[in-house]
């Protein structure tokens, strides 16, 4: 049976015996191996085979346990005489010792010690014969072998006569391993004595107790008080000699039981006593015939005593702390706890000084910022202190970084851009030749060698900006009106795109352009040097708006939104509503050429906000709408408030899939990105109110929140996150880094929770930057932009994750009035770095894959290369890099265990470059744990009976012991040692996600636990002969609702509900806030016309549902009443 030092169980192995098993003995190695002797008679077992012969006699058996509980080997002694075991031992080179006893007559007993190699294979032995001979303990320290107990007559050690007396005499022999014998002596007393138990110290000095009666030969002072005393002695372990020796003895007799030392070598006795005594001044009482008396030995020169201040250590730096304490003679250290980074490094001459050396790892962020390690001092004597030592870990913002924190505020002043506007973009120019700022102004531009008045109501500018950020040159875009630029992108050859909306004539350098009616839309191409190539004209009469621009391989994307009527190259488009949204695609290299238009819109105002391009060139298009739009085969019904509609195109401008976000409120300011670390798409925007996507939702707190949705390249909402204070904020930019950091900036008005961090603003207006973990969301870091006015960050650009530019409008420099400006965080000329933990281990034989990230490449873009260092291109190893720097290491592990250095460098075509270096260790099997490989959820209907399998089985053919946490009507078999099949039928009250954990535990006691959720979606069927293939988009009469884990659903028509469904699947009872419980039928209700009877349990009477055609206000009509009443508001208003 093993447990943790806590007690906590591990696992149990059971050894099957047809007769009896007796004399057991355990020890381990120092590996955590188990040992285990004894002696069986009959049939032996284990796990169901029969591993021993069967023995009529008593026979000694020996078996070795790895410490996961394996049996690793077995095996049986042969001997013509029945034989027990004694004593069991592992010495340092692994081999076991194991001290037997027979015997061979009356009066002669026989004995050896043999000697077995790891695998339990005897390869030496020696024995012994005497008459009355008895041999009572074994004991080990290095390469000395310690046997004791007494005799009376003759002692042979391999048939040679060693010893002779004719009283009953102890006595301690000392061997090497090789069974040299180095030493002997005897315990000689007037009467009798013999040696029962002998101890090892920690200098190596065995402690001997004796039980005797009369005197001591060697030391007259010792003769027995009454019957049989006790003499506790320590004998030196070169010769034998008696270094001291202490008596236990009353008028009466005491028995020996048992005696051991502790971990620092402090003896510990077990006894009886018939009498009380007096031992070192104090008095020992008797003890019944059912008690115990435990003494422990202190020593003479008391405990060390030492304490030591608290230390600090840097993460990612190595340390050297020398410990020393007073009077440092025979000291000893130990660590009884610490951090695997943490080493302690000893003299051997145990002058009373001690090293802690190590490098605290980055990965100990952020559970360990703190904590403290623990040390024993002890000395020869037993003698021990518990030293606790307490330690800080200090972490460079280069090593949260690597975690997702936000970079270190810069300590200079922010960039003066001297002017009221907008940023719309910060862009990096490639190959490390700084940046591309392009804003509008309402005022004056003042850049160094540079200013600008405004022509009208507002100009666009386009700034160059060395690596030094130094202005290299401004252009401006002025406009006869005003001009509005919303989206600017770069491309790899450095080339300048802008995107915006005018009124009147626009001009850029030597190009121009001229409205055709109210607002249009202006293209312009600008090479690197800033020169401007191309400026081209989208829109019709009416007004158009631009919003987003995505950069593909040989195209441009633009999306906007339209009034009336647009005319986009031959294409004209024609809103169905007050305004549409709009997406296009244009030939890159020839700006005139149109590939493709949609429009998207239904009644209302529509516009689209945002589009980005996936890794696969898929395109995703968000904005917000109001009340009913229909996207291809899909509708989506905002209500009263507002949405987001999701609509994923392929280059052609194929639509292949869309979403919708339903808010019970506004929606506002949609942006979305691609994060291809975590192949995902990202949404973000502001919104009040209830905003429900799939199975996912969040509240508003106050006013105007933020929300930030992780979407699947499908489209499949995967996480849903809130935030915000209690008042309105806003969201206004957001960027991914190389490693899949994603980073948000906004406003808000008087405070804001983000994460454990709350701000309040000292202007009206603050902004701020969070820092989201890329897989969950959570909040990892904030900064807060804060002055007496009001501030914005419009704009983050960050490619490092040590280092972030961002601006927007606030205070700079010594002017009392705000302007834009540009600032940055972190360090800009950091290099490239891995942020995922190195691999460090494998099994041998087995398939494997790493996936390592990195970061810091200034131009990420650029096309990576990798290659073998230092001999490493190991034929079973294969790494690869994608276009991301991305690092795959995979292939099969050898049969050879051991550790092999892998060495390989990174580079892009800018020059950078990335060494990666580790040991890969190759472990040899042992024993695998099971599989278990379900879906992450299952999608079942109630009421209808179910089935669903997936794969469970154990690798090694081990039998299993399975453990299936569920509801009580799933019902779970395991066939074929393969298949786990759930089944059942889901009752009423069970809509909803139910979680299940199957978790299953093999013979070596390996176990593995899956858990995944099962999702009971209500079964409403259009006719009674609806029963096999049920399809829920063609039956569902009930209209479009979205069913939460909760059980609780967002009916598009009806608002929040609870769904109860008659088993039938054609009648139903749901309830409503303000309603309670209302009754409906497939014959009562209309999903086409939104509208139907029901019956109202409360009132006890039949009310009209019915949605009019502007989608305002859904409405009741109350036929007790005979009155018309707003259906969320409930029956009484």
């Amino acid at each position: 049976l093993k447990t943790t030092n806590s007690g906590v169980f591990e696992w149990l192995q059971t050894l099957d015996a047809g007769g009896a098993i007796s004399n057991l003995r355990m020890t381990l190695d120092s590996t955590g191996q188990a040992y285990l002797a004894g002696s069986y008679k009959g049939s032996f077992s284990f796990g169901g085979n029969e591993i021993f012969e069967s023995a009529p006699e008593d026979r000694v058996f020996l078996c070795s346990f790895s410490s996961n509980g394996s049996l690793l080997a077995s095996n049986i002694l042969a001997t013509e005489n029945m034989e027990w075991p004694i004593g069991l031992e592992v010495v340092s080179d692994g081999s076991v010792l194991l001290l037997c006893q027979s015997e061979v007559a009356e009066q002669l007993t026989s004995a050896r010690l043999v000697k077995l190699d790891p695998q339990l294979a005897l390869t030496t032995e020696i024995t012994f014969e005497g008459t009355q001979l008895s041999l009572s303990d074994l004991a080990v320290f290095g390469d000395a072998v310690y046997l004791s107990g007494d005799y009376q007559g003759d002692f042979l050690v391999d048939q040679n006569k060693y010893f002779e007396n004719s009283k009953k005499v102890g006595f301690l022999l000392k061997f090497s391993t090789a069974f040299q014998i180095d030493w002997a002596r005897q315990f000689e007393f007037s009467e009798e004595a013999s040696l029962a138990a002998v101890s090892i110290d920690v200098m190596g000095d065995p402690f001997c107790v004796l039980e005797f009666n009369g005197s001591f030969l060697e030391d007259a002072t010792i003769e027995s008080l009454g019957g049989m005393d006790l003499l506790l002695a320590k004998v030196k372990a070169s010769n034998g000699k008696t270094l001291w020796s202490k008596q236990i003895g009353g008028v009466g007799k005491e028995g020996f039981l048992r005696f051991a030392t502790n971990s620092v070598g402090a003896p510990i006795l077990m006894l009886s006593s018939e009498s009380s005594l007096v031992l070192d001044e104090k008095l020992v009482p008797a003890v019944s015939q059912n008690e115990v008396l435990v003494l422990n030995f202190a020593p003479v020169s008391g405990d060390p005593e030492a304490s030591f201040n608290p230390m600090t250590f840097q993460v990612e730096e190595p340390f050297v702390r020398s410990l020393t304490v007073p009077h440092p003679d025979y000291l000893f250290f130990t660590l009884l706890d610490a951090p695997s980074w943490l080493n302690l490094l000893v003299d051997e001459d145990s002058n009373g000084t001690a090293i802690l050396v190590g490098t605290p790892p980055v990965e100990t962020f952020p559970k360990e910022s703190n904590g403290t390690l623990k040390l024993r001092i002890y000395n020869a004597e037993g003698g021990f202190s518990d030293e606790e030592i307490s330690y800080d870990l200090n972490y460079s913002n280069e090593n949260l970084t690597q975690f997702g924190y936000l970079p270190e505020p810069d300590s200079g002043e922010p960039t003066d851009l001297g002017s009221d506007g907008d940023l719309v973009e910060i862009l990096y120019r490639p190959q490390r030749d700084g940046l591309v700022v392009v804003g509008t102004f309402r005022d004056q531009l003042v850049l160094p060698g540079y200013q600008f008045a405004v022509t009208a109501k507002s100009d666009g500018f386009i700034a160059f900006l060395d690596h030094n950020l130094t202005v290299e040159q401004v252009l401006r875009l002025s406009c006869s009106d005003q001009v509005t630029l919303t989206d600017a992108e770069t491309d790899e050859d450095g080339n300048v795109y802008l995107y915006g909306t005018f009124k009147g004539e626009v001009s850029l350098g030597d190009k121009s352009g001229v409205s055709l009616g109210g607002s249009d839309l202006c293209l312009i191409k600008i090479n690197p040097t800033g020169l401007v190539e191309d400026l081209r004209v989208l829109g019709g009469v009416k007004d158009e708006f631009s919003s987003s621009m995505e950069l593909g391989g040989e195209e441009v994307f633009l999306s906007g939104s339209f009034l009336s009527e647009a005319t986009m190259g031959s294409t004209v488009l024609t809103s169905k509503g007050l305004e549409d949204a709009f997406v296009l695609s244009m030939e890159l290299s020839n700006l005139s050429q149109l590939n493709w238009c949609h429009s998207f819109g239904g009644s209302g105002v529509d516009r689209m906000d945002s589009i980005s391009l996936s890794s696969s060139q898929r395109l995703l298009a968000a904005g917000t709408f109001n009340g009913l739009i229909e996207i291809e085969d899909k509708q989506y019904d905002s209500g009263y408030g507002s949405g987001v509609f999701a609509v994923l195109l392929s280059q052609n401008g194929e639509v292949t899939t869309s979403s919708g976000l339903i808010s019970s409120g506004d929606v506002e300011n949609c942006i979305s990105k691609w994060n291809p670390v975590e192949d995902c798409f990202l949404l973000s925007g502001d919104f009040v109110g209830t905003l429900v996507v799939d199975q996912a939702q969040v509240s508003s707190t106050g006013g105007k929140d933020l929300f930030v949705a992780k979407l699947s390249e499908e489209l499949t909402t995967e996480n849903l996150l809130g935030l915000g204070g209690v008042w309105n904020d806003r969201v206004l930019d957001m960027n991914v880094d190389a490693s899949g950091g994603v980073t948000v900036s906004g406003t808000f008005y008087e405070q804001i929770i983000l994460g454990d961090q709350v701000y309040h603003s000292a202007g009206l207006k603050d902004s701020f930057l969070v820092k989201l973990n890329p897989q969950d969301h959570t909040v990892l870091d904030s900064f807060h932009w804060t002055s007496p006015k009001d501030d914005r960050i419009d704009q983050i650009a960050s490619k490092n994750p040590e280092h972030l530019y961002f601006g927007g409008l606030g205070l700079s420099g010594e002017s009392a009035e705000v302007g834009l400006f540009l600032s940055e965080m972190g360090n800009r000329s950091g290099n490239p770095v891995v942020t995922s933990e190195l691999p460090s281990e494998t099994w041998a034989k087995l398939p494997f894959e790493f996936s390592l990230r990195t970061a810091g490449w200034v131009a990420p873009g650029s096309q990576f290369s990798l290659s073998e260092q230092n001999g490493t291109a190991y034929n079973w190893l294969q790494p690869s890099v994608n276009e991301f720097g991305v690092i795959t290491i995979s292939g099969t592990a050898p049969n050879e265990v051991g550790q092999y250095p892998v060495s390989f460098l990174i580079s892009n075509s800018d020059g950078e470059s990335l060494s990666v270096d580790f040991l890969l260790t190759i472990l040899e099997i042992d024993s695998s744990p099971p599989t278990i490989l379900p879906e992450s959820f299952y999608e079942i209907f109630q009421f209808v009976h179910f089935e669903k399998s997936f794969e469970l089985f154990d690798r090694d053919g081990d039998s299993l012991l399975i453990e299936v946490d569920a509801p009580s009507w799933v019902k779970w078999t395991w066939s074929d040692d393969m298949y786990l099949k759930l089944s059942g039928l889901a009752p009423e009250g069970s809509l909803g996600s139910h979680p299940i954990t199957v978790a299953a535990t093999d013979s070596s006691g390996l176990r593995t636990s899956e858990s995944f959720k099962l999702k009971v979606q209500p079964r409403l069927i259009t006719a009674p002969s609806s029963e096999e293939n049920y399809d829920f988009d063609s039956e569902n009469w009930f209209g479009h609702f979205h069913l939460m884990d909760s059980g609780w659903c967002y009916h598009l028509d009806l608002g929040w509900i609870y769904l109860v469904p008659n088993e039938n699947g054609m009648q139903l009872w749901f309830w409503k806030k303000g309603w309670g419980w209302s009754w409906t039928s497939r014959d009562h209700w209309s999903s086409t016309d939104k509208s139907g009877y029901l019956y109202v349990d409360q009132s006890q009477d039949w009310v009209y549902f019915t949605t009019p055609s502007n989608y305002f206000s859904a409405r009741a009509y109350l036929y007790d009443e005979r009155k018309w009443v707003i259906y969320s508001g409930g029956p009484t208003q």
